[in-house]
């Protein structure tokens, strides 16, 4: 008895909490964790200090090439 005593109090305690959520401030609360207010400045400033891997090719094959003639003209 003392088991379900016990248990029915949690449930109890339980179902409680469970009426107490408020879904519409926990889906705010949920959205503005995923996109902080400074998200987007983030990533402007990412964008602006970084190259596409197209760019990063063809300024390696370019820095490649003046290594090349530096050894050719050695």
């Amino acid at each position: 008895m003392l088991f379900h005593g016990k248990a029915l109090e949690i449930y109890t305690a339980a179902y409680q909490n469970i009426q107490n959520i408020d879904e519409n401030e926990d889906l705010e609360v949920f959205r503005s964790s995923l996109y902080p207010p400074d998200y987007q400045s983030r990533l402007d400033i990412v964008r602006a200090n970084s190259k596409s891997p197209l760019q990063r090719t063809g300024s390696l094959k370019s820095s490649l090439r003046t290594a090349q003639n530096e050894r050719l003209l050695l």
